[in-house]
């Protein structure tokens, strides 16, 4: 291969260790990435120091033992912290995450055996090249996406891997090899050991690449022991990866969608469990109770919506009716009703029209300076006055909702 592309810094530590006598190598994402002409998001490195000696010998940097018992301490450069990590083997998997112990190794290439796939198991290193002990590089040529072993002892290890190949997939346009297709969907009860703060970060991956609507519609099964969907999945395995491919990459968009693929009879309870952050949680609940309401037919009614829930939410809301509509031939809404409530919305944007009490153009301590006790009453008074102005009756202008209030 090429000369690789590697930060200055990065070099600069890798030369600082191999010249004190320590093999070391850029490994895993970088070295895909890299080979696939993407810039690395980060790069770790391994190396036949111990973690000790690592530190020793990069004293003058600002260093983390981030997991001593496991090989690995963080040096933290100017503009990223970089994990380094010695040569191991490991030891037996009980929770499906961590090896109970590891073994520091003198060399790289039994490093690499442990790992998830091939195309994750290079490494590379300036004065030594590429290694490339499971032939990664013509998996990425090829296209296909392969285990460094027996696909479900690696899930038995760390039963993440099972969503890590499909987000490999999907972001790589991997095909997914015969026998690991078959161990992810034979080991996804595993998926149920893992935290669902882990299982959180990985779908965020998977639902914002570009494309993965073809992996998410064949492996719905394990996408539903991931998100302890008791339910069956309902789906049209065609219709839906079109479906999710044609939304925005937007994590909550996208993770509504596939909830309403589901057809789930009560999908707030399962929401709850995900330990979504809570403005995510809100988004994907909102957006999936809008799905269930009627479009407006007036304008009043539309501004009505537009106070509750926000613009930009019913925009989202409206354009998964009409992809569900292409996608699915649903007849729920007609084309016409879907064109309508745009039109109305585009209005209430271009004339910047009063939809909510924060709009306006009085407050409640004009209302006190106006007489009106602070109190219920003031809260009551708002809403008449937002009535009148969302129906037409009387315009959003100070002094006319002043006049308004002693009639």
């Amino acid at each position: 291969m090429k000369q690789m592309q590697v930060p200055s810094e990065i070099l600069n530590i890798m030369e600082i260790l191999e010249n004190a006598g320590f093999q070391t190598f850029a490994v895993g994402g970088c070295v895909r990435d890299s080979l696939l002409a993407l810039t690395p998001h980060d790069w770790d490195l391994c190396t036949s120091a111990l973690p000790e000696e690592t530190i020793q010998t990069l004293h003058a940097f600002p260093i983390f033992p981030t997991g001593l018992r496991h090989g690995t301490v963080t040096v933290f450069l100017s503009d990223r912290p970089v994990e380094i990590t010695t040569f191991r083997s490991d030891g037996s998997y009980r929770d499906h995450r961590r090896p109970e112990k590891v073994i520091f190794l003198p060399e790289i290439t039994e490093d690499l055996r442990r790992r998830d796939f091939t195309i994750n198991a290079m490494a590379y290193s300036p004065r030594r090249g590429l290694l490339d002990p499971f032939d990664g590089q013509g998996d990425l040529n090829n296209k296909i996406l392969k285990c460094v072993g027996d696909p479900s002892i690696r899930f038995e290890e760390d039963a993440l891997r099972i969503l890590r190949a499909l987000r490999f997939s999907a972001v790589y346009n991997l095909n997914i090899e015969s026998s690991l297709s078959k161990a992810i969907h034979n080991k996804k009860h595993l998926l149920s050991a893992i935290s669902k703060e882990r299982i959180y970060r990985e779908l965020t991956k998977l639902l914002t690449c570009k494309t993965p609507g073809q992996t998410i519609a064949e492996f719905m099964d394990v996408l539903a022991a991931a998100l302890a969907i008791p339910e069956k999945p309902l789906i049209k395995s065609i219709s839906a990866a079109v479906f999710l491919d044609a939304l925005p990459p937007v994590f909550y968009i996208r993770f509504a969608a596939l909830f309403q693929l589901f057809d789930l009879s009560q999908p707030d309870i399962i929401l709850e469990n995900l330990k979504l952050d809570k403005l995510t949680l809100t988004k994907i609940q909102n957006l999936l109770q809008l799905q269930k309401l009627p479009l407006p037919v007036s304008l009043p009614e539309a501004r009505r919506m537009v106070g509750c829930w926000g613009i930009e939410l019913l925009y989202v809301s409206l354009f998964l009716h009409q992809t569900q509509r292409r996608f699915f031939k649903t007849k729920k809404f007609s084309e016409e009703s879907c064109i309508k409530a745009k039109l109305l919305f585009d209005r209430i944007q271009e004339q910047n029209l009063c939809c909510s009490v924060k709009e306006l153009a009085i407050t409640g301590r004009d209302l006190m300076a106006a007489g009106i006790p602070s109190g219920p009453a003031i809260g009551e008074k708002l809403q008449q006055l937002l009535d009148l102005v969302i129906n037409g009756f009387i315009p959003n202008e100070k002094n006319v909702l002043l006049h308004q209030l002693f009639l």
